[in-house]
């Protein structure tokens, strides 16, 4: 079984952001639609995702997934997950 690491995780949420984004949804509606989205799949398996209570950014959101789904790793500064955010969407030529 493939196991998600951080640095993959950062990927699979910034292209499925681009994926929904592109039908012009608010940029906090998508980050909502993930964060239910993943905590709903998560709990299926037996795992805990937190929703976040209030509007995020994408980063917000990537950060808080690391955070609760990744505590012992890293440390993720804020500068590597901006740095791979950006990188993720030049490369989608976003």
């Amino acid at each position: 079984m493939l196991k998600l690491t951080a640095e993959a995780a950062v990927l699979f949420i910034v292209e499925q952001y681009l994926t929904i984004h592109i039908a012009d949804a608010t940029e906090q509606l998508v980050v909502k639609t993930l964060n239910d989205m993943h905590a709903s799949a998560l709990a299926m398996g037996g795992d805990y995702l937190p929703v976040m209570d209030r509007p995020a950014t994408l980063f917000e959101y990537v950060r808080h997934y690391i955070d609760a789904r990744f505590p012992d790793s890293g440390p993720y500064t804020d500068a590597f997950l901006t740095d791979a955010i950006r990188m993720v969407k030049e490369y989608y030529g976003h």
